[in-house]
């Protein structure tokens, strides 16, 4: 109870970036192993790859701020990020070599 004597109940839980992008980076190496397969079947189309956040509270997020700037180690031509939070999308950048 608090001070007033009124019933109070709450909730708290956090996800921090390092959170977010290793799960995007965590996504994207289990999607990665497919792809010789695909390339495989389909030797000369491109390979685009979509990731989504959707309205649940697991996986509801906006994207995070300068996800634009981060580099991510794919081997896809085109990876895309939408979340129907934001109702955006970004193209994730890919590491060079």
């Amino acid at each position: 109870m608090n001070p007033s004597g009124d019933w109070w109940s709450g909730e708290c839980g956090g996800t921090n970036l390092s959170d977010i992008y290793d799960a995007v980076e965590t996504g994207l190496k289990e999607k990665n192993e497919k792809l010789g397969t695909y390339r495989k079947n389909l030797p000369s189309a491109e390979f685009w790859l979509l990731l989504y956040s959707d309205f649940t509270v697991s996986r509801g997020l906006m994207l995070p701020h300068g996800i634009e700037d981060r580099r991510f180690d794919f081997g896809f031509d085109r990876v895309f990020w939408f979340t129907q939070l934001d109702g955006r999308y970004v193209e994730l950048q890919r590491l060079t070599s």
